[in-house]
């Protein structure tokens, strides 16, 4: 018999404590690897990491922000994204280019960012996890401030930029954008995205009738 005032719980069951959390994070990152975002549960995250599913949504609030946890990227998209198209539209291209490259150069973003993307080119597993989070997370909240009717294709296409850049100038160490500084980068890049962003290329001009 329990002594009086003890409290018991579930065989297996890992108590609330300073290690369930990076318990689910480790569980969670295993299943989205293993089963992409779609396949992996609230459940089974929580049967990996030995605790009551509810204590997920105690600290993470949903099986969404819990997959940004586990990917540990630099910015929060569904914060800073609207946050960083919002205002001048003329303008919101260089300002996104100008966004991403700030939080590649800081020390602690570039080696998540790099280690993702190192990790995708290698391992099918971590190529699943990244595009998950590249489609949900990133350019769904680009594409929701686009407004033209393909909105998402726009929005892949910018992604897509972003991340080639990333991977030519920190990975493949393609000249000169490997030696280039970060402004020289930006503002072309700035001005493709807002082309894709504004959909304004100059229209062709008009020849004379004869």
């Amino acid at each position: 018999m329990a002594a009086t005032g003890s409290t018991s719980r579930r065989p297996g069951r890992r108590p609330a404590g300073s290690g369930t959390r990076e318990a689910i994070l480790d569980a969670a990152r295993m299943e989205f690897m293993e089963r992409g975002y779609d396949g992996a549960t609230v459940r089974a995250i929580a049967a990996r990491a030995g605790v009551n599913h509810a204590m997920i949504g105690h600290f993470f609030g949903s099986k969404e922000d819990l997959f940004a946890t586990a990917i540990d990227w630099p910015f929060d998209p569904a914060q800073d994204i609207p946050r960083v198209m919002a205002g001048d539209p003329d303008h919101v291209g260089p300002r996104l280019a100008q966004f991403f490259f700030e939080q590649l150069e800081a020390p602690r973003s570039r080696h998540t960012i790099l280690t993702l993307l190192r990790s995708a080119t290698s391992n099918e597993n971590a190529t699943r996890l990244l595009r998950d989070f590249a489609e949900r997370e990133i350019a769904t909240q680009i594409a929701a401030c686009i407004d033209r009717p393909d909105a998402q294709m726009r929005s892949a296409l910018i992604v897509s930029q972003l991340v080639g850049v990333t991977l030519m100038r920190h990975l493949i160490g393609l000249q000169p954008l490997t030696a280039a500084q970060r402004d020289a980068i930006v503002e072309p890049l700035g001005e493709a995205l807002q082309s894709l962003i504004a959909g304004c290329g100059r229209p062709a001009p008009q020849r004379p009738r004869a």
